[in-house]
Formats: structure tokens, sequence, C-alpha cells
């Protein structure tokens, strides 16, 4: 059984196209949810949840049912396939907040391991927003890990990343008609104790949408703070940035701060 509340403050700045339509900044979203997780064969787990998601909107609070279905399934201990379909608000953006967008996504994600030093996590999904726009995205991450140690795990890879819209509406969430991302990957977690520890993934590499005729530098990073992992409560502070360079229409730049805790009964 599980249970959470998702709550979040969006801001922008103002020119961007993020910001909220009638000024309001920072503005708030919330999601309170409850879930089930059940072994149903020693390969298949199935999940599902569900919530009432509230956004402050234009014009009032806007309420919205949310639910999320899953399933893992592990043919073989190298190979796990992972489906998933939802829907929730899609609060990336003040403005996309304020317009009450949600979206209904549906997903599917393999993570394979071919060898102990080997990883390729491979995935796509296709969205529906309720301003009628209709997206895709299709990932892949191979990586090799390159040190093991009683302290320090390291593992080093390329991040691939596609992505495409059918409409530009211009509500508050990027949509380009087409967009690439070739990068390198560092992905990296360093052991304080068998209790504690820092996470940190970082990627570097070329990329460019449909507006731009030649790739440019895009850079990102993140790093989470895991402190209780084998306790009844769990705590994880997190911190990220994305840094994108455009020739044409600017650097997009955004960053990313959460904290999360978790009581297990």
């Amino acid at each position: 059984l599980m249970a959470g509340d998702d709550i979040r403050f969006l801001s922008a700045d103002d020119g961007s196209g993020l910001e909220s339509n009638d000024g309001r900044d920072p503005i708030s979203y919330r999601n309170l949810w409850v879930g089930i997780g059940y072994l149903a064969f020693p390969s298949l787990d199935l999940m599902g949840r569900a919530g009432g998601a509230e956004a402050e909107t234009l014009s009032s609070d806007n309420d919205l049912l949310t639910y999320s279905l899953g399933a893992n399934y592990r043919p073989v201990d190298a190979l796990t396939l992972m489906l998933a379909y939802g829907r929730d608000f899609y609060a990336v953006s003040p403005r996309a907040v304020s317009l009450g967008i949600f979206k209904e996504n549906a997903s599917l994600r393999m993570l394979w391991t071919p060898g102990l030093n080997y990883r390729v996590d491979a995935s796509g999904s296709q969205a529906d927003f309720s301003d009628g726009n209709r997206g895709w995205e299709a990932a892949l991450a191979p990586s090799r890990s390159v040190i093991r140690s009683q302290r320090l795990n390291l593992d080093l890879g390329l991040h691939l990343w596609w992505l495409g819209f059918e409409d530009q509406p211009g509500n508050g969430y990027y949509s380009p008609v087409s967009y690439q991302l070739y990068a390198v990957k560092v992905n990296g977690y360093y052991k304080i104790n068998d209790n504690n520890g820092i996470g940190i993934v970082l990627t570097a590499g070329e990329q460019r949408d449909n507006t731009s005729s030649e790739f440019n530098f895009g850079s990102g990073g993140d790093i989470e703070g895991q402190f209780g992992l084998h306790s009844d409560w769990m705590l994880r502070v997190r911190s990220g940035f994305t840094h994108n360079v455009n020739t044409r229409t600017g650097n997009f730049d955004a960053r990313i701060y959460g904290i999360n805790l978790q009581k297990r009964f």
C-alpha cells in the first residue's frame, strides 16, 4: 500500500513565455494520491494509484482525477519491461498550470543488462494533451560500469533523446515539431554508509530542434542526497539544472529543487 502528497511551486521569468497568464508567481500544484502494488507472479508486478490534483488556474482552483496503471514484467533476469498509462496535470511551468493543461500518457520502457558491466535503458511514449495537442518521445541510454568499489560506483554512457509534437500552441510547454539530443552521460553514486549516499548525473552533448539548422551545446545535471535507505523514514533532497544553447532564440536555463520524505510501515 502506498500514499503520497505531491506539492510543487513553479516560477518563470516575465517574457519567457512560461510565466502565468495572470501574473501570479509562483503558482502551485498539488496531487494527493493512494496506490497499491501487487506481485501477481514472480516475474510480474502490477501497480495502480488514484488521486485528486488541484492546480491554480486562471478562473479558479481546478480539480482533476489523476490515475496511473503499470506493469513490470521480467521474462528473464537480464530483461525488464515496464508498461505504464496515466493522467495528471502537466505541471512543467506556471503558464501550463494556470491554463489547467493535463495529459494522458502511455509509455513502454526496457531495461536490459547483457553483462555484469553493461546496461541498456530504452523507452518510448505518446501523450495526448487537454489543449488538443499530441506528442511522442523516445530515448536510448546504453552505459558501462567503470568503477565498482566499497564507496563509489561510476557508470559512463550515452543519452540519445528524440521528441516531437503535432502543434505549437504556446501554452507554457516546449512543443517543437522535432527535437534531438546526442549526449555523453556520467552516472555516479557515493556511499557515505549503508544507510546514506549521494547520487549524481551529468550530461553534455549536442542538441537541436526544427527551428535551428545546426547543433548547439546542451548540458544538464542532477544531484540527490538519499538518507535512511534502510530505515522507517527515508529523506531525498534533490537539485538539478538544464542549460541549452540556441543561437537563434537565446539560451534556455532551468533549475529544479525537491524534497521527498517517505515513511515505511
